[in-house]
């Protein structure tokens, strides 16, 4: 790969006051997450909670279009197609290093889910303890219309949600707009885009407590859970606390309930037939949707969040880097991940060259 195309800026970091900003500026390709922006990022984070002053952390873009798209699964497909899969394995691993920094970062970090945010986006926002929503957010787990599986740390997050609606929004790869990215548990805050500046400008000017070193460790968690305290002060200031009297989730609480009732079997022909025999629209679409996907793919991911109900994060993503790496070689051997920029995936089982849960 020529790294020269790449450009220096593509990933922007400034000082706003108190607060660290970091902007994701590849806007020609709706910041898809390459590996260079994944390793500008990290050292940043690294550095920034270094800092004697517990900074907030904002992660923003530089386009009202998206925060991040995913990750640049075009560039995985071309190494990929030229037999260079140590690309694409480093860039996961890279990936997932980010979303387990993010996770656990020890200072705030707000994610400005402003526009589309996909996969890798999604991977950059749902670990982070504030995560703001939009009307313009358009928020998905498409990786599986293009033989690969929902990752970035998303089985083990998804999972966690109410009404096992995450299993649900992974496996349809269902679009979730505005709001009811925030209903459904995706954001933690739902905010209108003509507020975010101002709601910017708020959080940086916040005074956050000074780290005085590991001799006043109690004292010092005492201060980060105070200021994170402050900054969910702020975000409830600017957020839409009271749901507008019309606003309707776009599920209703029939489907909700044969959503949680299917997605509670073991297995995942069981849940096939859990939706197909519930002898309704919602349940014949959703069996038809879920049946179109590569049947290999879905039953590894189907698993993978079965696991990520019970594992740790730090465990989910070293499974989830085990079968992403186990794909990519698969695949490089003619397997479907080439032509998944190209055209919707097959029906046809992949089951001869994808790495099975029981080989994990």
């Amino acid at each position: 790969m020529a790294h020269g195309a790449y450009a220096a800026d593509d990933v922007l970091f400034t000082n706003k006051n108190m607060a660290r900003v970091i902007t994701l500026n590849r806007t020609e390709k709706l910041n898809s997450l390459n590996t260079l922006m994944v390793q500008k990022i990290i050292p940043r984070l690294t550095e920034y909670a270094k800092l004697d002053v517990c900074n907030a952390i904002i992660l923003n873009s530089s386009t009202p279009k998206a925060l991040c798209a995913g990750g640049d699964v075009a560039e995985c497909a071309r190494q990929v197609m030229a037999d260079n899969v140590q690309y694409a394995t480093d860039f996961f691993q890279k990936e997932y290093n980010l979303n387990f920094l993010i996770a656990t970062y020890s200072k705030p970090y707000v994610a400005l889910m402003d526009g589309i945010t996909m996969g890798g986006g999604v991977g950059l926002s749902v670990h982070a303890p504030f995560r703001v929503a939009t009307e313009n957010t358009k928020l998905a787990m498409p990786e599986m219309d293009i033989g690969f599986f929902p990752d970035v740390g998303t089985t083990f997050f998804l999972p966690r949600l109410d009404d096992n609606l995450g299993f649900y929004h992974a496996l349809t790869g269902e679009v979730l707009t505005g709001i009811d990215a925030y209903m459904a548990g995706f954001a933690t805050h739902y905010v209108p885009a003509e507020r975010l500046a101002q709601l910017q400008t708020r959080v940086s000017n916040l005074n956050p407590p000074v780290i005085n070193g590991a001799a006043n460790e109690a004292s010092n968690l005492r201060s980060q859970k105070d200021f994170f305290v402050q900054v969910n002060a702020v975000l409830d200031e600017f957020a839409v606390l009271k749901l507008p009297e019309n606003y309707q989730f776009p599920l209703s609480a029939d489907e909700i309930a044969l959503i949680n009732k299917s997605f509670s079997k073991s297995n995942f022909d069981d849940v096939l037939a859990s939706f197909k025999g519930a002898g309704t629209e919602f349940g014949q679409k959703t069996h038809d949707r879920l049946a179109a996907k590569s049947p290999t793919c879905v039953r590894v991911a189907f698993e993978l969040l079965k696991r990520g109900q019970k594992n740790s994060l730090r465990t989910q993503l070293e499974l989830e880097l085990t079968v992403a790496t186990n794909m990519m070689h698969a695949k490089a051997r003619g397997e479907r991940f080439r032509q998944g920029r190209k055209t919707q995936a097959s029906r046809q089982d992949q089951a001869a060259g994808l790495a099975r849960m029981e080989h994990v």
